[in-house]
């Protein structure tokens, strides 16, 4: 019983955890393309 009463929160915390890999994943990536996109456009003004 007490096992059953601690699984959803493990759970949670597990999911919790995965997401935030992905979330901090999404925001490098992000800024990775607009870094790249913004020396792009630099070097677009510079020719």
């Amino acid at each position: 019983m007490q096992q059953k009463n601690n699984e959803p929160l493990t759970m949670y915390i597990k999911n919790r955890r995965i997401s935030f890999k992905i979330k901090a994943l999404g925001s490098y990536q992000t800024l990775y393309f607009a870094e790249s996109f913004v020396l792009r456009n630099r070097l677009l003004f510079i020719y």
